[in-house]
């Protein structure tokens, strides 16, 4: 669509034509026709050139972690083989934090040459971003019409999120109870070995090969295969309002972070897993081993609170998928009365049900202490607490 940007030209034209109307005679109309003869080159050689620009996008990875950079390129080309593209103004729309380098470039482009720009930016935040949306404005040489045209995303970016490795998840505080029957270690079955490395500082001396050892000069470590056959349920809450308070999304991504983790713990133990969520997306994703770990990354990537409906709620129909997990895990922003009346009810039909929440929130005490009440033992992570730490206080 052609703007008229210049409001003097308007003008100008109603004066040449009311003077031409009025008066009549060579000069008057001369000065309307030239007029007309320059609004006409304007829109001439405007259209020449504008839709004879090509834009190209470039990233040079689409799948990263978060905290890690990307470098992206813009390329516009202009194929006109004689008109110059004089007023080129290029906007950024992509959907990353760049707010420093998103003022709109304005450039003049000469006919069969091209502008070019790259630029590098480290991505904070897990998430799927959109990349190369751009708009592209042109103006005439006289400045008095203008074209916006407006290119889709040209690529995807997934960031995944920050994971950390955690040794152990201790199920139960040991001050309260203390035997190691009652931590979710995975112990681990010494008749069956499943590979062999070397040493590296930390590992137990009870895992030491002692003839390859022996034979090598070389400390070499047995790792054996998880004697739990048990698996779990991860459930994490995508009902919206949950979220509604949550400043600069700090809580769910902590809470993502925490899964992400957890899970990479669980598939090296080889103890399957069942991923699940409330978001509108309903997500359902079974895991057996460490081949399928990218899968979830990708999932809790693009992960947005946006479920309609309470998690007791959810919970109540899911259940029917748990089958014999007896483990669930259930992360939400924090805790009420409806979640733990289905906690109970998820008891006494045989679960163990770990809820975590994160940060500090209304009557958090009493709930928790509600919970501890009837043997549920929840989980809460600070906002600035990392998750490396989260069980190192129920050892």
């Amino acid at each position: 669509m052609i703007k008229i940007i210049s409001s003097k030209y308007f003008l100008i034209g109603i004066f040449a034509f009311l003077f031409s109307l009025v008066l009549g005679g060579d000069i008057p109309n001369m000065l309307f026709r030239i007029w007309v003869v320059a609004g006409a080159l304007a829109i001439a050689t405007l259209l020449s050139y504008t839709f004879k620009i090509k834009y190209t996008f470039y990233v040079d990875k689409e799948e990263i972690k978060s905290e890690e950079s990307i470098k992206m390129r813009h390329r516009f080309f202009n194929h006109s083989k004689a008109i110059p593209a004089n007023y080129a103004e290029i906007i950024e729309l992509n959907d990353l934090d760049t707010k420093k380098d998103n003022n709109p470039k304005i450039v003049s482009i000469p006919p069969l040459d091209e502008y070019l720009f790259e630029k590098e930016v480290n991505v904070k935040r897990r998430g799927i971003y959109d990349l190369g949306k751009c708009v592209l404005k042109t103006r005439d040489i006289f400045g008095i019409f203008e074209i916006q045209r407006r290119f889709d995303p040209q690529k995807k970016l997934i960031v995944f999120p920050k994971v950390v490795d955690i040794k152990e998840v201790a199920l139960l505080p040991s001050e309260s109870f203390g035997s190691e029957a009652n931590k979710i270690s995975f112990s681990e079955d010494y008749t069956n070995i499943d590979k062999i490395r070397k040493y590296v500082v930390g590992d137990s001396h009870k895992k030491i090969n002692h003839k390859l050892t022996a034979r090598f000069s070389e400390i070499f470590i047995n790792e054996f295969e998880s004697s739990s056959r048990a698996s779990a349920v991860f459930f994490m809450d995508g009902f919206k309002l949950e979220y509604s308070n949550d400043e600069g999304r700090k809580g769910e991504d902590k809470l993502i972070e925490l899964i992400a983790s957890m899970t990479k713990l669980f598939l090296i133990k080889k103890i399957p897993l069942l991923y699940m969520d409330s978001t509108s997306k309903k997500r359902y994703l079974e895991m057996k081993n460490e081949y399928d770990f990218k899968g979830l990354l990708k999932e809790l990537a693009g992960f947005n609170p946006d479920g309609d409906l309470h998690s007791s709620r959810v919970l109540e129909i899911a259940s029917k998928d748990f089958l014999d997990r007896k483990v669930i895990f259930i992360f939400s922003k924090e805790l009420d009365k409806e979640k733990i009346s289905r906690f109970f009810i998820l008891k006494k039909k045989g679960y163990k049900i770990i809820p975590v929440t994160v940060g500090d929130y209304e009557n958090r005490a009493k709930y928790e202490s509600m919970l501890i009440k009837e043997s549920i033992w929840p989980i809460n992570i600070g906002l600035n607490q990392p998750v490396s730490e989260v069980f190192s206080n129920r050892r």
